[in-house]
């Protein structure tokens, strides 16, 4: 009994024992898989961190990529611009309504030599001639009267009784003396207030004082000629204009100013024109005819021989001093008189100056002639010396902007006086910027009417495919009176 008690109590301890070796193998894996478990994370973080480093340095290469890539577009744009700028596309296209700079109109193709050629025609742009298109042959109204300016050919030489002219009742105008142009009264944009009772005639100074005062008119017209000359497409850049007058013309009124010949009109005409030069001529007390000293008719020839546009103002002086005698008539045109030393005057120009255009502007009313009239009844009145510039003009083919019957700087008005004019004669800093810019204006709108008579399509000189057009006489030209 003994013995089996001791066997039962030797195998129950040794089954504690094992229990407990069994509990311990147990307790010591239990760390063991912990520690497995910790650095399968550490492992998964690292390889996570991989990951992201790479994806980040696949993006840096895709970004670098992608910037290669516009790059090299932007340079392929630059390169197709280079192209078209160099094929000239862009000059294809306007700007704002606006031909681009390098393709306005040269101002001398539209120009016309007082010589009998026609700038047009020397330049290579004479297939749409006149000669071709002549009235005679075709009706007025495919060949409007105002686009073929047929005031300086007589009803005669336009075949009235063929082209049925006398139906827009030219030979009621006269057309030598006023022209059919003269009726075109719109350029100084009078037109709208012009009187109702007075068509088909050229408007006086007396027809438009009824209907505006000169200072009011004045103002208005200098409205319409700056918005002229802010939409020139004509390019007078390499123009060349020389301008013969009196003091007005050389503002010797300011001379007590600095720099005073820029205040001039002529400088002013330049500048709004962008013309290359313009030479003043202007001599304060000369006068067209031989009675005082510095006539024009002795000095015209101081023109420069390269000038391409010639602008003569004058009449004021004459008037101050030119009785019936000195003035002369219309039969005679004796020297030393208005009438034969304006028709020399004219003539000598003419001949000179072939390769030029001459233009003649009409005086300024004034109220100094007035004056003088009152105490000299022996004085021709004021209108007579415009009336005679306007008739030679015609008989020899010469514009002429008629500033006199415009309206505008009138002498005799009270505000023109107070604000433009002090001594009823000459423009002050103001009057002279106005008639200035006029005469740019009036300048630019004549121009712009010859742009008709240019070959469709034409913009630098040459026909379409390129090809030089061919020299053509123009055997109608003709002038037009503005006012």
């Amino acid at each position: 009994m003994k013995t089996n008690g001791f066997l039962t109590a030797v195998c129950c301890g040794l089954f504690a024992v094992f229990l407990l070796s069994c509990a311990g193998s147990a307790a010591s894996a239990a760390p063991r898989q912990e520690r497995t478990a910790a650095q399968e994370e550490a492992t998964d973080g690292r390889d996570a961190a991989d990951e992201s480093d790479a994806a980040e340095k696949q993006d840096a290469a895709d970004e670098r990529d992608a910037a290669e890539e516009q790059d090299a577009g932007t340079e392929a744009l630059e390169e197709r611009k280079t192209e078209e700028v160099s094929e000239n596309r862009i000059s294809e296209n306007s700007v704002s309504g606006d031909q681009i700079s390098e393709n306005r109109i040269p101002a001398l193709l539209l120009l016309r030599p007082s010589g009998g050629g026609n700038s047009v025609s020397r330049n290579g742009v004479s297939r749409n001639s006149i000669s071709q298109n002549a009235v005679s042959r075709n009706t007025v109204s495919r060949n409007s009267v105002s686009q073929n300016s047929v005031s300086r050919n007589t009803v005669s030489e336009n075949g009235a009784s063929k082209s049925g002219i006398s139906g827009n009742a030219v030979s009621g105008n006269g057309a030598s003396k006023s022209g059919v142009s003269g009726n075109a009264v719109s350029g100084n944009g009078v037109s709208e207030n012009r009187p109702a009772e007075m068509p088909g005639r050229r408007l006086t100074l007396a027809d438009r004082q009824k209907v505006m005062s000169s200072h009011r008119q004045t103002m208005q017209a200098n409205e319409a000629d700056r918005k002229t000359i802010s939409g020139n497409d004509i390019d007078f850049s390499e123009i060349k204009i020389a301008c013969l007058g009196d003091s007005i013309t050389q503002a010797v009124n300011l001379d007590s100013l600095k720099n005073y010949q820029a205040l001039a009109w002529p400088n002013i005409m330049k500048e709004a024109l962008g013309a290359k030069e313009a030479v003043n001529l202007g001599i304060g007390g000369s006068s067209i005819g031989r009675y005082w000293a510095d006539a024009f008719v002795d000095r015209y020839s101081k023109i420069p021989e390269d000038t391409d546009l010639i602008l003569v103002m004058g009449g004021t002086n004459d008037g101050f001093c030119a009785s019936f005698v000195e003035f002369g008539n219309e039969k005679e045109r004796a020297p030393r008189t208005f009438w034969g030393d304006l028709d020399e005057l004219m003539e000598g120009l003419k001949e000179d100056y072939p390769e030029a255009e001459v233009i003649f502007l009409t005086p300024l009313p004034n109220s100094l002639q007035d004056y003088l009239k009152a105490r000299r009844k022996y004085l021709m009145p004021q209108e007579a010396f415009p009336e005679t510039i306007l008739t030679l003009a015609g008989e020899h083919g010469l514009e002429v902007f008629d500033l006199y019957n415009s309206n505008i700087l009138d002498g005799h008005d009270r505000d023109n006086v107070l604000h433009l004019m002090p001594d009823g004669v000459h423009p002050n800093e103001e009057g002279y910027r106005i008639l200035g810019e006029h005469v740019a204006a009036e300048l630019i709108r004549l121009l712009d009417e010859r742009k008709a008579e240019l070959p469709e399509g034409f913009s630098d000189g040459s026909s379409e495919d390129g090809a030089e057009l061919e020299e053509e006489d123009w055997s109608t030209q003709n002038t037009a009176t503005r006012n």
